[in-house]
């Protein structure tokens, strides 16, 4: 008896070979996806970074101009103080304006004594 080609074998044969093309073809994409999946995240870190960065950039320069306007209020506010004592100082110098400052802080204390003595001794009277 002479032994014919078995049809299923062949078929399995075949079946085999595909199968494993598609193994084969299948590894190779799942690489190249692994691959591209790596790339993908590198870029997105590549992006992420920088924005990050950017924005806390963004909010130091933002408090840098709140200090900013807050030391020029500041500038301002000595300015004027600076003004104001330079003017004072012009004025002490100025004998007459001395003479009636010197007056008022005389009538000042002097009332500040009388209310202080009225307070302690109620009876007693002083001029």
């Amino acid at each position: 008896m002479s032994k014919k080609p078995n049809i299923v074998q062949l078929t399995n044969d075949y079946i085999d070979n595909a199968n494993q093309e598609q193994r084969i073809e299948r590894a190779e994409h799942e690489q190249r996806n692994r691959f591209m999946g790596w790339i993908l995240f590198v870029v997105v870190l590549l992006f992420i970074l920088p924005t990050y960065n950017l924005v806390e950039t963004y909010m130091n320069i933002k408090q840098q101009e709140k200090e900013v306007l807050s030391l020029q209020k500041d500038y301002e506010k000595l300015s004027t103080q600076t003004k104001e004592r330079k003017d004072l100082a012009k004025k002490l110098k100025d004998d007459a304006f001395s003479c009636m400052r010197v007056l008022n802080t005389i009538i000042h204390v002097k009332e500040s004594l009388s209310i202080l003595s009225q307070a302690y001794y109620p009876n007693e009277r002083f001029t």
